[in-house]
């Protein structure tokens, strides 16, 4: 106890000697650390009335002294006390901001309302404004708990002077207090603010849409602001969403109990959309609104007639009736709405237009006026579809309700048919799509001499064409020209030809039809179908040569591969006309076109010659052009090639000058048809009793077969090996079927090992850390076959022996390597060793000059132990 009054003492001298160092007061209210706080209370005011502009001190003081209030009563007078310690330090210290926040949350938690927002505007107004953000947010939390709505509202508006990109904090505050008046008001600025970024991320049609929904959720609440023209304002700045907006302006008129006004926004929302997406919006909301004012009437009437007791079928209001006929006609106006947005969406489209009047057929007046507005509103540079279909169908449709005695409908059509050809199109394809309808429209009726002037209308030639350098200059200025037009370039369409050419041989002379097919020729617009067209058609009136120019013209005019049908069409005609006559003639032809002809498209040119000089030639000649062909045409056409070859040779030298075509096929055809091949030839050798030619074939086909795709072909050989053969040559099949398979096995494997090896370089050039490994990778891979082999036999195979005698001299090595090559073709069965295998001793007449040793075994057993 003495010693602690020396300390005392001793501290007590040192703060009296120095009382403006804070470190001897420090250090003294540390020793005191364990006293009451009455005594370390008088030390700190005796400290801070020394060091009143120290902040650690007055910090750890009033500390302490907030923490001495916990668990008080608030109407404790030690309160008091200390938010009068807190106002002595910050008359020394009011650019701490510290010390304000901290007076601050103790004040909120005494709920002194008044005094907290007065110390709050005095320390906003003592601190500098670089400090304000300190102070705000704490500001901020009071106004919204303060539970005094003025007070709140004067301290967001000081606090969105300073920080008005805030704002939707403040609007988040008036909607969580009901003001819906002044919520609605601040957003609708926002919104209206050209460069308002939301700090909570929202974009304006987010903004919007919380608008809208404050609106609708509080319509008979909200007077301040116009709601009606807020929603307004949203088609012009949201055009992509006018479905969604057309149903909240609705709504907005619904909750205020307007429904007829809700039904004509509808209407108009349904007439105006242009997506069908916005259509669909409105149109559902529509009829939902309509059923549930249904039901809404029925469940009245129902109450109505308890009241009275009538049954409720027996009378239906009026106002039931026309709201059941408005949701009946608006169900039935679907179609044509969808047609109309459709058309808002796009006026250029033909399809839309053409379905419109579909949806109208009944009424034909307004057909008319469809067809009208679809003539004037469609661009044709634009067009979405053939616009030909709309002047077609508009005449047509006239041509239909003709009046027989006047004909007024047919000149009603002519009418249209003559302004669509005068009006313009985006091509000349358009164009002659309608000449040949208006053509066709004056057959139908008999006006046969109208449709002859029509067509020659159609394809005459304008009189001034301009140059190709005109016309390039033209291209390049980007200009505008008559010479451009569809019409000017009409007397050039195939499509116009071809029905002037129908005309003329249906109702024309021969004469004239010649001249229009010369004509055609003469503008170089024929096609090769035109060409054989004109040949039979001189062929159907015997002008049999100048049909045979005309094809001769044609080969001339078009080259392979478009002139293969003339070719086709020419020899097979020149052949039936004149047959034997004509060998030379037929044989230059046929050399001509082999001269000209691709080796893909020459194979049936080949077997028309062929077949020619069977007919009227020469068999040596026929031959020769099959020997031909078969160094000609393509591998995927020398078997048929062949196949006919053999047959005719068969046919004409007999069933064994056909083996040596056999064989060349087996040499030459690729090596999927070598199995076919090879089965008809052994077919061949099998029925001329050659068994053991027939066996060879099989045998040498069999390299091609894998027996686990080619099963038919193993089939085969077993049928013939059972009716021809005998027990070794079975076994010597079945030898030959593991042999092959084993063969294309280990192709896969192989194939399948190098893939793996490739990748594995792949990963070790990609792998820089990684060093050359001390093991060459094909010798793994290597081991790693052989192991898999083994697995797969008991049998040690050529590898297992070289491994396992390693040690042994070089002779036994030989020797044995010797002796497993020449079994290597060997039958390997599993556990072998389980049987017993006895030796018998061979003949020595046997073995012949050889000389064997009697004493050396010679038995499988021996073979297999040595091995072991």
């Amino acid at each position: 106890m003495q010693n602690l009054q020396e300390i005392q003492i001793e501290f007590e001298k040192g703060v009296f000697g120095s009382p403006y160092n804070i470190k001897a007061w420090m250090l003294y209210l540390k020793q005191k650390s364990e006293s009451s706080f009455e005594e370390r209370g008088e030390i700190y005011r005796r400290a801070v009335s020394y060091l009143s502009g120290s902040y650690k001190l007055w910090r750890a003081y009033l500390i302490e002294l907030r923490l001495q209030t916990d668990g008080k009563r608030p109407d404790d007078n030690i309160f008091d006390f200390v938010n009068q310690e807190h106002e002595r330090a910050l008359s020394h210290l009011k650019k701490m901001p510290r010390i304000w926040i901290d007076y601050c949350k103790f004040l909120i938690s005494q709920r002194l309302i008044t005094k907290t927002r007065r110390v709050f505007d005095q320390a906003l107004r003592s601190l500098p404004i670089s400090q304000h953000e300190r102070i705000w947010p704490l500001y901020i939390k009071f106004a919204k708990f303060c539970g005094v709505i003025q007070t709140s509202k004067h301290i967001f508006k000081r606090y969105l002077m300073l920080f008005p990109q805030r704002i939707e904090e403040y609007i988040n505050f008036l909607l969580d207090q009901k003001l819906y008046n002044l919520a609605a008001l601040k957003l609708s600025e926002i919104i209206n603010q050209e460069h308002f970024i939301s700090k909570e991320g929202k974009s304006k049609f987010e903004l919007w849409e919380e608008l809208c929904d404050i609106c609708l959720s509080h319509a008979k609440e909200i007077t301040k602001v116009d709601i009606y023209g807020i929603i307004k304002s949203g088609f012009q700045f949201f055009s992509n969403d006018s479905g969604e907006m057309w149903n909240t302006l609705a709504e907005y008129h619904i909750r205020l109990g307007l429904f007829e006004k809700a039904r004509d926004i509808f209407e108009e929302g349904i007439r105006t959309v242009n997506s069908v997406r916005d259509f669909s919006q409105v149109f559902d909301a529509y009829i939902q609104f309509t059923e549930s004012l249904i039901t809404a009437q029925i469940d009245l009437e129902e109450d109505q007639l308890d009241e009275v007791n009538q049954d409720l079928n027996s009378d239906i209001s009026q106002s039931l009736q026309m709201k059941l006929s408005r949701l009946d006609d608006l169900l039935k106006r679907r179609p044509v709405l969808l047609n109309s947005v459709l058309l808002r969406q796009n006026p250029n489209n033909v399809n839309e237009w053409l379905h419109r009047v579909e949806l109208f057929s009944s009424e034909p007046e307004k057909v008319i006026q469809i067809y009208s507005d679809a003539l004037k509103t469609i661009d044709p540079l634009k067009s979405d579809g053939f616009l030909f279909q709309i002047w077609t169908n508009f005449a047509n449709f006239y041509e239909k309700n003709n009046n027989k005695n006047t004909n007024e409908g047919l000149n009603n059509s002519r009418a249209i048919f003559e302004k669509g050809i005068q009006s313009e199109f985006r091509s000349v394809r358009e164009l002659s799509s309608l000449w040949c309808e208006y053509i066709e429209f004056e057959l139908r009726n008999g006006y046969f001499s109208n449709a002859h002037n029509l067509i020659q209308r159609a394809v005459h030639q304008p009189q001034s064409i301009p140059s190709k350098e005109k016309m390039v200059k033209i291209q390049t200025l980007n200009l505008k020209s008559e010479s451009q037009k569809p019409q000017h370039k009409l007397y050039k369409s195939i499509k116009m030809w071809s029905l002037y050419l129908d005309l003329e041989e249906s109702f024309g002379t021969i004469e004239s039809t010649r001249a229009i097919y010369d004509r055609v020729i003469e503008l170089k617009i024929s096609t090769p179908q035109i060409i054989i067209n004109y040949a039979q058609f001189l062929e159907e009136n015997h002008f049999f040569e100048d049909s045979f120019k005309i094809f001769e013209k044609g080969i001339r005019i078009f080259h392979f591969p478009h002139s293969y049908d003339i070719w086709v069409t020419y020899l097979m005609k020149f052949i039936e006309r004149y047959g034997p006559k004509k060998i030379e003639r037929a044989r230059d032809l046929f050399e001509e076109v082999l001269e000209e002809v691709p080796i893909e498209q020459s194979k049936i040119f080949f077997i028309l010659s062929a077949k020619f000089e069977e007919e009227f030639g020469m068999i040596r000649h026929a031959m020769n052009i099959y020997d031909r062909a078969m160094k000609t045409v393509p591998d995927k056409d020398k078997y048929d090639i062949f196949l006919i070859f053999i047959l005719k040779t068969t046919q004409y030298f007999g069933v064994t000058q056909s083996r040596e075509i056999f064989e060349r096929a087996i040499k030459t055809l690729p090596d999927e048809n070598i199995k076919d091949i090879c089965i008809q030839y052994a077919g061949m050798e099998r029925r001329l009793g050659e068994i053991d030619r027939a066996r060879a074939i099989y045998l040498h086909a069999a390299q091609f077969c894998d027996p686990k795709t080619d099963q038919n072909f193993w089939e085969i050989w077993k049928e013939f090996e059972i009716q021809h053969g005998n027990e070794f040559t079975f076994k010597e099949m079945l030898r030959t079927r593991r042999t092959i398979e084993a063969k294309f096995s280990l192709a896969l494997n192989f194939d399948a090992t190098t893939k793996k090896f490739q990748e594995q370089v792949l990963m070790d050039e990609v792998d820089e850390n990684e060093e050359n490994s001390s093991e060459d990778e094909m010798d793994i891979l290597e081991k790693e076959t052989n192991q898999k082999h083994s697995k797969k036999s008991n049998f040690p195979n050529q590898s297992d022996s070289m491994d396992e005698d390693e040690d042994e001299d070089e002779d036994e090595n030989e020797n044995e390597n010797e002796n497993e090559n020449e079994n290597e073709n060997e039958i390997q069965m599993e556990n072998e060793m389980d049987f017993v295998v006895e030796q018998k001793e061979v003949p020595k007449s046997l073995f012949g000059k050889f000389n064997v040793n009697d004493e050396t075994p010679l038995g499988a057993l021996e073979r297999f132990k040595r091995r072991k």
